[in-house]
C-alpha cells in the first residue's frame, strides 16, 4: 500500500451515488492523508466547491453522459469564477464508459473505469495534481 501521507493537505471532492463505493473510496483516500468531501448528489457537490476549494474532483455519479458533461461545465465555471482550475477525474461504470479519449476531449483530466484498483485511483489523482 502507498505511503499514508501521499495526499496530506489535499481536499478531494468525491461525487459518487453508490454508497458502498463512496464509503470505500472515502476510507482509502482518508488513509492516504486527504480530506474527503463525500457527496451523493450533483447539487451537494456543487455547493461544496466554493467554501472548500477542492484540489481535485472525482466524478463517479451514475449520470448520463450529457448530464455528466453539464456538471463538468458547472464545476469548471465555479472554479473559473473563483480564480482556480479544478482537475476533474471521471469514474465510469463499466456500462457507462465513454472512453478515455472522449472523456479527455470533454474536459476531464482522467477517466477511471470501474472496477479499478486503489493504486490506480491514487496514481490518477497524483497525475492530475502534478
Amino acid at each position: 500500500m502507498a505511503d499514508h501521507a501521499t495526499l496530506r493537505g489535499k481536499i478531494i471532492l468525491l461525487l459518487e451515488s453508490n454508497d458502498d463505493a463512496r464509503d470505500f473510496i472515502t476510507q482509502f483516500l482518508t488513509r492516504q492523508g486527504a480530506t474527503v468531501l463525500a457527496r451523493s448528489t450533483a447539487k451537494e457537490a456543487l455547493a461544496a466547491i466554493p467554501p472548500h476549494s477542492p484540489s481535485v474532483v472525482l466524478l463517479g455519479i451514475g449520470l448520463s453522459d450529457l448530464d455528466r458533461l453539464k456538471l463538468l461545465r458547472d464545476i469548471r465555471a465555479l472554479g473559473s469564477k473563483n480564480g482556480w482550475a479544478i482537475p476533474v477525474i471521471a469514474i465510469a461504470g463499466f456500462s457507462r464508459s465513454v472512453g478515455r479519449t472522449t472523456a479527455i476531449a470533454a474536459g476531464f483530466r482522467r477517466q477511471l473505469e470501474k472496477p479499478f484498483l486503489p493504486a490506480e485511483l491514487l496514481e490518477a489523482i497524483n497525475e492530475v495534481l502534478s
